[in-house]
């Protein structure tokens, strides 16, 4: 192999593995604001509701989804500013090769009238 050939191909694995690893850690952050009607007051209760819709989004088995109900040993969600929540909750579901694994998140989500909701940030332990 050429010496030139062999540089051209050297930085376009060494790009092509900087783009898997941006890939990688940007998983966990969403930069897109979906929106959730879910039929209920905008209170804690809600925000703990609507941030298990979000995250049921993300997971590669939702079926098998187990979510901490409000109040669980770790658990919180705090109301940032009128309308505004963030959410620490987790959630127990199996990967992509049927292991049971927790994944806690921390979702933070914003009331934009009605029943809707819109997702602010989304990170995970993933």
């Amino acid at each position: 192999m050429r010496k030139d050939t062999k540089r051209v191909m050297l930085l376009c694995l060494g790009l092509l593995s900087v783009l898997v690893v941006m890939s990688w850690f940007g998983r966990g952050r969403s930069t897109f604001k979906p929106t959730v009607s879910d039929g209920l007051n905008h209170s804690k209760g809600a925000a703990h509701s609507i941030s298990k819709k979000f995250v049921l989004d993300r997971l590669k088995a939702p079926a098998t989804a187990e979510f901490a109900e409000m109040g669980a040993e770790g658990t919180w969600v705090h109301e940032d500013r009128p309308g505004q929540f963030t959410v620490k909750s987790y959630v127990d579901s199996q990967n992509a090769f049927g292991a049971k694994l927790r994944t806690w998140y921390i979702c933070k989500v914003r009331s934009i009238g009605g029943d809707d909701f819109t997702l602010e940030g989304l990170t995970t332990s993933k």
